[in-house]
């Protein structure tokens, strides 16, 4: 199984143009039998790349510049750059009928692709400190995964983004599906440690992978 898989998009010391894909994320998925292929804001024929592709995972890392879809101002040119490359993706795998996964900053641009909010955590109500391992809860169930995000999905979310799991203390919603394409976003990092693995095999579920 082949997956193709979005990028950091940074600038170097010396200004140069930078794309990492964390070593976690291909390690983990090679685990599972698939194969990833990064994704880059420069390459030649996307489409082709993805129409070849059995799954798009849209990477975490960084921040959706959320002002580029509420009222047109870039705040980050490259951030920019790479959520252009992610709509444009999105867009070939829908009519492809091509599984989606989001995972943290994937998560949260799927839901602003769907015409969902985007907000920072208030310090004064929600106790969420990035890196600490906390409670999920899906199907009424507490499942123990990882936190690396200071933003989240507010809701009310669109009407075709179901949410199937929460946070158990502070009812953040880290994770939603798609009422009827193969799409799901999570707030955590399945790639990284502290996630039950019991997670990742109802992502697999709700992407129609079993």
């Amino acid at each position: 199984m082949k997956a193709l898989i979005t990028q950091r998009l940074f600038e170097n010391e010396f200004g140069d143009e930078v794309e990492a894909l964390e070593c976690s994320y291909v390690s983990f998925f090679a685990k599972e039998g698939i194969q990833c292929t990064p994704a880059s804001v420069y390459a030649l024929n996307i489409e082709n790349v993805v129409v070849e592709s059995d799954l798009i995972v849209f990477s975490g890392g960084g921040d959706v510049d959320r002002q580029f879809y509420q009222d047109g101002v870039l705040q980050d040119n490259l951030n920019a750059k790479r959520d252009e490359l992610e709509r444009e993706i999105f867009k070939i795998a829908v009519q492809n009928s091509k599984p989606i996964l989001g995972i943290c900053r994937g998560m949260q641009h799927l839901a602003l692709m769907h015409q969902s909010k985007v907000d920072s955590f208030k310090e004064d109500t929600v106790d969420h400190p990035p890196g600490v391992a906390h409670g999920v809860e899906v199907n009424g169930d507490l499942f123990t995964t990882n936190s690396y995000h200071d933003y989240c999905v507010v809701e009310p979310l669109d009407e075709d983004l179901i949410v199937w799991a929460r946070d158990s203390k502070d009812d953040v919603v880290e994770a939603f599906e798609h009422r009827s394409l193969a799409i799901v976003g999570v707030q955590w990092h399945p790639e990284r440690s502290n996630s039950d693995p019991y997670l990742w095999k109802e992502i697999w579920k709700r992407l129609g992978l079993k």
